[in-house]
């Protein structure tokens, strides 16, 4: 039962992280630790991993190696207070299907990171450069189904169709950095950056899963690798932030 809401789950996870992240920055105007730059980010870029066992056993079942890199794409929130910086971010793996004799595979993996850092730049320039480390949760899934069917094949069908999942957890490493644009009223701006860094596999479940069950004989997949990633960044104005314009704010 659980297996049919792993990555329903996985997103409002990260969701309320996020949301209460932000309610605790923005829950107390006269504290001192007052945030004076917030926006949201995305990005894309290439991301590096420990897949070569689980490459290995495939092999001997007849399907194709995945690479050992994937692209990546991330959604996340960016906060500085003084010169230290944090940054929430959910970030999804993808690799391209392989087909082996009427068979489809898939493999995917997605981490939630929350990182800490210190900006070596002055907290009022346009421009930030900072180390940062972290840590996270991950998810990997492997799936292997018929490439193709018909309908009437897929309502009697008994052909497999499995769904594997394996939890991890995780260390973050890296170095980043952002120029920021802001406009002329200050109340809105644009960011482009970069984030690079290297992603410690801790912990990883010895067994995958699939419906309840655990599957013994597949490798683990470790999330151990490096990782190149572009970032754009925006914030506009709100009302609920008006109680900061006394302060270098340039965020939302």
């Amino acid at each position: 039962m659980f297996a049919k809401f792993r990555v329903p789950a996985f997103l409002m996870i990260s969701a309320f992280v996020a949301f209460f992240q932000a309610i605790a920055m923005d829950s107390d105007s006269d504290s001192t630790m007052k945030v004076t730059r917030h926006y949201g980010i995305m990005s894309a870029g290439i991301s590096w991993f420990t897949n070569s066992n689980l490459n290995d056993y495939l092999n001997r079942l007849g399907f194709s190696s995945f690479k050992e890199y994937a692209v990546s794409v991330s959604l996340g929130s960016h906060s500085e207070v003084g010169n230290m910086v944090m940054e929430n971010a959910i970030t999804g793996n993808f690799w391209e299907d392989k087909i082996n004799s009427g068979l489809r595979s898939t493999l995917w993996s997605a981490d939630i990171f929350m990182n800490s850092g210190y900006n070596i730049f002055a907290s009022e320039m346009p421009m930030s450069l900072f180390p940062y480390m972290g840590f996270g949760i991950g998810l990997n899934t492997l799936q292997i189904r018929s490439d193709t069917k018909t309908l009437p094949q897929l309502i009697v069908s008994k052909e497999p169709d499995a769904f594997l999942w394996q939890p991890s957890i995780l260390f973050d490493l890296g170095i980043g950095s952002d120029a920021i644009f802001t406009m002329a009223d200050k109340k809105q701006g644009l960011t482009i950056g970069f984030r690079a860094g290297y992603t410690y596999d801790i912990y990883t479940a010895q067994n995958w899963y699939s419906d309840g069950t655990s599957i013994s004989d597949v490798p683990r997949f470790r999330q151990n690798g490096g990782y190149v990633r572009i970032i754009l960044g925006a914030w506009g104005s709100h009302k609920h932030m008006d109680h900061h314009s006394d302060m270098h704010h340039t965020g939302a």
